[in-house]
């Protein structure tokens, strides 16, 4: 009987952590993200968005620096857009050691054009091909 209320108990626990919300991909998970963010124009992943040249665009995307992978990215074709500023802030309400972070990359959008972010999750002494994770962000700029 001890050992199934423990079963049991444990079960209820396990659901009731999976039923917690998260934060959407491309949407901040705390106001000092917003505050970060500000007027930009946060885009998501595999969704085309459209940004006027001179404006802002960020990608916030969720890392857990202590396990040794990091997000890394390319912009293809380059000198459409500049990385203005990145930052990253913590993912849960009480950060512990080992907690997830949201890291906010803000890009300014030099050019007209259409541009592909390809960001890759993996562990920098590591090569590329073994990214565990891979988004893609299309953004285009127009007058």
């Amino acid at each position: 009987m001890k050992h199934t209320m423990l079963l049991a108990t444990g079960a209820l626990c396990f659901i009731f952590s999976c039923a917690a919300p998260a934060a959407s991909p491309g949407q901040p998970a705390n106001a000092e993200v917003d505050t970060f963010i500000g007027s930009a124009v946060v885009l998501s992943a595999d969704v085309p968005t459209t940004v006027m040249v001179g404006g802002e665009f960020a990608v916030v995307l969720e890392e857990n620096p202590s396990t040794g992978y990091t997000w890394d990215y390319s912009i293809d074709p380059t000198g459409l857009a500049v990385e203005t500023a990145k930052e990253s802030f913590a993912a849960v309400p009480e950060p512990m050691a080992g907690s997830p972070v949201n890291t906010v990359w803000k890009f300014r959008a030099d050019a007209e054009g259409e541009a592909t972010l390809t960001y890759l999750y993996y562990r920098p002494w590591e090569k590329p091909e073994t990214a565990i994770n891979r988004q893609v962000f299309t953004v285009k700029i127009v007058r």
